[in-house]
């Protein structure tokens, strides 16, 4: 499920914990982001993730949107509300183990 992958990032990106408060699952905007990582101190960029999970028979196309479906929704739900300064904004879709990855960056 989705959940497997966003516990496994989440997990790795803990690390950053000292730069980074790393949330999964919190409510923000009209709905609730996979993952945050909010920056400490002005500087580095907030980063936003979402994470979709695709068939594992699905083709490049499909998994592709997937990707591009899960970038829309950090906008499209408002994730980065509260947000100063620059977001990295990226849309994961899983197909299996083979991550495609889409991202975007804003300014608020």
């Amino acid at each position: 499920s989705e959940h497997v992958y966003q516990a496994f990032i989440a997990a790795i990106l803990l690390n950053l914990s000292r730069r980074y408060d790393v949330t999964a699952e919190f409510e923000r905007g009209e709905g609730r982001y996979d993952i945050l990582l909010e920056s400490k101190v002005p500087g580095p960029p907030h980063v936003v993730i979402e994470l979709k999970r695709s068939d594992s028979d699905a083709g490049d196309d499909r998994v592709l949107s997937d990707a591009r479906r899960a970038l829309e929704q950090i906008s499209k739900k408002g994730y980065t509300t509260g947000l100063k300064g620059d977001v990295l904004m990226y849309g994961i879709a899983f197909r299996g183990k083979e991550p495609t990855i889409v991202s975007d960056r804003m300014s608020i």
